[in-house]
């Protein structure tokens, strides 16, 4: 998890604005969108979870919104099975890609996250 963190951010970094080169970026989005689908999303916790949904964030133009989509959904799966405890300090970051990204599914965790945010 902690290597794939590191690998997410120095990707979002490099390839988070526009590119001029169409050909690389054809092969450089199919390879993101396989690396984003196969991420372990299930049993990770919520540091895990707040990085790799901002690093996905700055990867939106170059995922599509399909891709980006799917992962949140994953990571709303996921957020549900965890407690405040759990969400600790991670609770604030993760409110932001909400707040960045509006998807449909962070209906299902937007209300707990504030709670767990005001109790921190």
């Amino acid at each position: 998890a902690d290597l794939a963190s590191r690998l997410l951010r120095c990707l979002a970094r490099a390839l988070g604005g526009e590119s001029s080169d169409k050909g690389n970026d054809i092969k450089t989005c199919s390879l993101l969108q396989f690396v984003i689908r196969d991420l372990p999303v299930e049993g990770q916790n919520a540091s895990t979870l707040a990085v790799w949904s901002s690093a996905v964030l700055r990867l939106r133009a170059r995922l599509g919104e399909e891709t980006v989509t799917r992962f949140f959904e994953r990571v709303t799966d996921r957020a549900e099975e965890m407690d405040e405890p759990a969400w600790k300090a991670s609770t604030v970051p993760m409110l932001v890609v909400i707040a960045d990204c509006p998807q449909p599914c962070w209906n299902r965790i937007c209300g707990r996250l504030a709670r767990f945010a005001a109790a921190v």
